[in-house]
């Protein structure tokens, strides 16, 4: 299977960031706040043009050439279960 890169992503994905294959791009990245482990959303894609994500409340446009070489996975938050109540209860009643 051939990875996913940044300009294979549709509207609204969630990716994470994996790796930027040639350290030009890389620089370039970074230049953008785009690092491994960075978690962004696509916000939208100009045909033939740019793609745009969003990190925070911040919108970058990545031209094409830089977003293939941006290697990224599906991002699938993990539900955080601190302040939950527990389920068992200390009381005794």
């Amino acid at each position: 299977m051939k990875p996913l890169t940044l300009d294979c992503t549709h509207i609204g994905d969630r990716v994470e960031i994996v790796s930027v294959d040639d350290a030009h791009a890389r620089i370039q990245a970074l230049r953008f706040g785009i690092n491994p482990g960075a978690i962004v959303t696509i916000a939208g894609r100009v045909p033939a043009g740019p793609i745009v994500v969003k990190s925070g409340y911040q919108e970058i446009a990545i031209g094409r050439p830089l977003a293939r070489k941006i290697q990224v996975k599906e991002y699938r938050h993990k539900p955080s279960y601190a302040g939950t109540p527990s389920k068992m209860s200390t009381d005794v009643k």
